[in-house]
């Protein structure tokens, strides 16, 4: 009954007998064109697949359901045996649906469940020791748990100086001296927005980012985030 569900019936070859204009709409032509092709023509990289699923349902003769991606789209297939006079399966209803919106809620629901975890686990830590190096370890824990990276740090506010004092990389990237050393905040225009507006702060292209400051070690950033920690 959904308008934009693709729903059509074929043969056990693949060949269409009937088709709605929901498809048509999604194949960018008239439902009366397609009669008489074969399915699995418009089927790209999945044609395989989904003869195997074709083929399943009308040899068991029971429905079949699975889900696939296409570019950033997401859709659940079901397959419906339509038996004959002879009481042999030789026509299949096919009913398609877009389900993108609810894997993107799904997606967003775990990333908020893992977050969650990690403050939890993060707030445990804090509460159960004093010992400074398990504190910052764990917070390297936590958001390789939450945020995929190339590398992370954590840094230390002393005074007008930050510093480096935990960092971690997958990929073999150097960590930068002059920040292990310490250098002044106010060269740093980045993390004085952060430390002024108690805010996180995501840069999406840092060649295109005000006073962004290149070190030999770190030209191959190319975004960035940054989150500040503050005792209260």
């Amino acid at each position: 009954n959904n308008p934009n569900e693709i729903s059509c019936l074929i043969d056990g070859e693949g060949k269409i007998l009937e088709i709605n204009d929901a498809a048509a709409r999604l194949l960018e032509t008239k439902a009366q064109d397609l009669i008489g092709n074969n399915i699995l023509d418009y089927s790209g990289r999945l044609r395989e697949r989904r003869k195997m699923h074709i083929q399943e349902a009308t040899r068991e003769g029971r429905f079949i359901r699975f889900e696939e991606q296409t570019d950033h789209h997401f859709f659940e297939t079901t397959i419906y045996p339509v038996a004959s006079y002879q009481n042999t399966f030789d026509r299949l209803a096919v009913f398609v649906r877009d389900i993108t919106t609810y894997k993107q809620a799904e997606q967003a629901e775990r990333e908020q469940r893992l977050m969650a975890e990690a403050l939890a686990n993060t707030a445990e830590i804090l509460s159960s020791t004093l010992n400074f190096n398990e504190v910052l370890n764990h917070i390297l824990d936590s958001i390789q748990n939450v945020v995929p990276y190339e590398a992370a740090e954590v840094m230390m506010l002393e005074n007008e100086d930050v510093r480096v004092v935990r960092y971690h990389t997958w990929y073999g990237h150097k960590s930068i001296s002059a920040l292990e050393r310490g250098v002044p905040i106010k060269t740093m225009n980045n993390l004085v927005l952060v430390v002024s507006s108690h805010q996180p702060l995501l840069i999406a292209d840092t060649d295109a980012y005000p006073n962004w400051v290149v070190y030999p070690d770190s030209r191959w950033v190319k975004s960035y985030v940054c989150s500040p920690i503050e005792i209260q």
